[in-house]
């Protein structure tokens, strides 16, 4: 027997006859002649003009095996009727094949049974199958992990300004409302100072000072009505979103208003001063809520050079949002959480390919043009070389100084 038919799953008969074995889904059937059909999906563009056709390649196209086999014996009515049940089974399954192995397959082309009385005891088929996945690789649709910080932002301030909207006006006399007041004004007047810088337009730049104006000269109202408070922070920060005001620059500018000094706690000494407090715990988680909110909103829109950058900005807003979260109530909590595993999620994102600040030291004294083209290989990159670590002569750089540079990621 040659050698190649022996290495084929084969049955052999009492009588002598070899026959070549195969199997769907485990049910066995014998063939005598094996194919396999192949290639690649094209698609040819014709241009006018031109003699030549551009054939462009979309793939391997789906192998398919195409089989003709046979059950017999004398219980082949019920061998042809598994066979048949088998191939009729929804779903792909297992196809032994004598020449190329298992493959999960599905009968795509569909099979034929012929009988004959010349050839009683037997039923050949004719079968089409198709390789498939175990699992299908069609693509999902999945929100993106920055979209899903600024979506869940906006529905976290939604869901604050309608609990708030329920309740009653600050009901207190004006002496239990002046540190509620001075918070309210001390946080406008820090934002404002920290924005300011980074309005360029001369326009621009009165619209903030008037919006901050107005909050301090509303302060002693604001006092009364928390969702006040929310609705003129808010508009105020809607107002300087990108372009006018940078997303980098912003987020830094957002974190520092944050950490501004509001005054005394006032002590629950009294039913009075109970409530105050209480009030002034609000209004001073409110603008605090609204201003970690938003630079969770413009880190996920800045871009950054290194992965260092990114998670240095993220955890500068994590801490804040921590801060937030362990005073908030249950329904704010939640959502704080779920705005911080977002800003986790985005920053720097899932497969992030950007570069790793790591250390250098030149061994020699040389020009930082020179050491970009040793380090990068790109004379381009000389001048974040030089911010980067401030170098005050480029022209000369301190051979075993220690340099910040970014590595290829």
């Amino acid at each position: 027997m040659a050698a190649w038919l022996d290495s084929l799953g084969k049955v052999t008969f009492p009588d002598g006859r070899v026959m070549i074995g195969a199997s769907f889904r485990g049910v066995p059937f014998f063939v005598d002649t094996m194919e396999r059909a192949g290639g690649r999906r094209t698609v040819t563009h014709d241009f006018p003009k031109r003699d030549q056709s551009f054939i462009e390649d979309m793939g391997r196209k789906t192998r398919s095996f195409p089989v003709d086999g046979y059950v017999i014996g004398p219980d082949y009515l019920a061998q042809r009727d598994n066979l048949i049940a088998a191939l009729e089974e929804a779903g792909p399954g297992e196809l032994l094949h004598p020449t190329y192995g298992t493959r999960r397959v599905i009968c795509s082309g569909g099979f034929r049974v012929r009988e004959s009385i010349a050839d009683g005891g037997m039923a050949r088929f004719s079968c089409e199958f198709e390789e498939t996945e175990s699992v299908p690789s069609s693509p999902t649709a999945v929100t993106a992990a920055a979209d899903q910080v600024t979506a869940g932002g906006e529905q976290l301030v939604a869901d604050i300004r309608a609990r708030l909207a329920l309740r009653a006006a600050v009901s207190l006399p004006a002496s239990a409302l002046a540190s509620i007041s001075s918070t309210i004004s001390l946080a406008a007047e820090a934002m404002g100072a920290a924005l300011a810088p980074l309005v360029a337009g001369t326009q621009e730049l009165a619209t903030l000072k008037r919006a901050i104006d107005n909050i301090v000269l509303d302060a002693d109202a604001l006092a009364r009505s928390p969702v006040a408070v929310l609705d003129d922070f808010g508009a105020a920060l809607i107002a300087f979103r990108s372009p006018v005001l940078p997303p980098k620059g912003g987020v830094t500018a957002l974190l520092a208003a944050y950490g501004f000094a509001p005054p005394a706690r006032p002590p629950a000494t009294t039913a009075t001063r109970a409530a105050e407090q209480a009030a002034y715990d609000l209004v001073l988680g409110i603008v605090r809520t609204l201003l970690v909110v938003e630079a969770s909103r413009m880190a996920v829109a800045d871009t950054y050079d290194s992965y260092d950058a990114a998670v240095a900005a993220r955890d500068a807003i994590c801490g804040p949002l921590d801060d937030q979260a362990a005073a908030a109530d249950d329904d704010t909590f939640a959502a704080l959480e779920q705005l911080r595993a977002d800003l986790v999620r985005a920053l720097p994102g899932e497969g992030s390919d950007l570069p790793r600040l790591v250390s250098h030291a030149p061994a020699f004294t040389v020009p930082s043009l020179v050491l970009a083209h040793r380090i990068y290989g790109d004379l381009s990159r000389e001048a974040d070389l030089v911010a980067r670590n401030r170098v005050q002569r480029p022209g000369f750089v301190a051979g075993g100084a220690e340099l910040e540079v970014l590595s290829d990621g």
